[in-house]
């Protein structure tokens, strides 16, 4: 009996500890369970907070990338502007028409438009500020018959000379301002004309200032051979470039006017008559 009483107990006391272990092991479960709550809670906090700074971070480029668009966009506007006056490469691919016909003349290969007699030239011996400044004076508005024979009369000019620059180009004194300013931005940059009026009286001014005296009669000039128009060959950039490239801003600023249309008519009668020679040596 007192041997089954002892069995019983002993019995009863491994049941309390192992209920005792069962409860011990639930509680580690239960906090164990706890735990990865806990964790699992603050990973979708993290991982909220994450996709909320990616969202503000996404806007923030967003807003970078609209920002240097339209930057790009102003920048493209203000290229547009800047390269207006550029000329366009004669050995380039994918040209228009229209710039196939201002090809300057004067070289043997496709810079030569088609019916003009070009002197014995090429690309190479050619210099850059030639075929520039054809190019700039091609493209512009002012594309008629007329401006183009004027364009061709200068080139054979320039031409005649082998396109030598004088040591001393035409007098600056009196120029227009923006002749200078374009002159400044290596010929490519069109200036911008605020006052037009002032800009037309200082280009007339300058003109009649280029002249010799003989030719100079009154607010006109004279068209005849009587005297030496030695003083007015300056060939090169210097020379009747920038006199030309202003009647185009002028052209292009108050269209077709009586006063341009005079000025044109005896800058191109002094180009031919330089080309003649009839004058040179003081009359015909």
């Amino acid at each position: 009996m007192e041997l089954r009483r002892a069995n019983n107990i002993a019995n009863d006391e491994a049941a309390v500890a192992r209920a005792r272990q069962q409860q011990i092991d639930l509680g580690g479960v239960a906090a164990s369970d706890a735990n990865v709550n806990e964790q699992a809670k603050a990973e979708s906090s993290r991982k909220r907070k994450a996709d909320a700074n990616a969202k503000r971070g996404g806007g923030r480029k967003r807003l970078r990338r609209g920002r240097k668009e339209d930057e790009s966009a102003e920048e493209s506007e203000e290229e547009e502007e800047v390269v207006r006056d550029e000329p366009v490469q004669t050995r380039g691919r994918g040209r228009s028409a229209a710039d196939a016909e201002s090809k300057a003349p004067g070289t043997d290969d496709e810079s030569t438009p088609k019916g003009l007699i070009a002197p014995e030239t090429d690309d190479q011996s050619t210099p850059k500020w030639a075929l520039q400044g054809w190019e700039v004076l091609a493209m512009g508005q002012v594309r008629n018959q007329a401006w183009m024979k004027m364009l061709e009369a200068w080139w054979r000019l320039e031409a005649s000379t082998k396109f030598a620059s004088s040591v001393k180009g035409f007098s600056t004194d009196g120029r227009p301002a923006e002749i200078h300013t374009w002159i400044k931005n290596a010929r490519k940059i069109a200036p911008k004309i605020k006052d037009t009026a002032k800009f037309v009286a200082a280009l007339r001014m300058w003109w009649k200032r280029l002249n010799p005296e003989w030719r100079v009669q009154g607010e006109g000039f004279i068209k005849e051979n009587l005297g030496s128009l030695d003083e007015m060959r300056h060939p090169g950039a210097n020379g009747f470039l920038g006199v030309l490239v202003a009647l185009r801003w002028w052209r292009e600023a108050e269209g077709e006017t009586s006063e341009w249309k005079e000025m044109f008519d005896d800058v191109m009668w002094v180009i031919g008559a330089l080309m003649s020679g009839g004058v040179e040596d003081g009359g015909a």
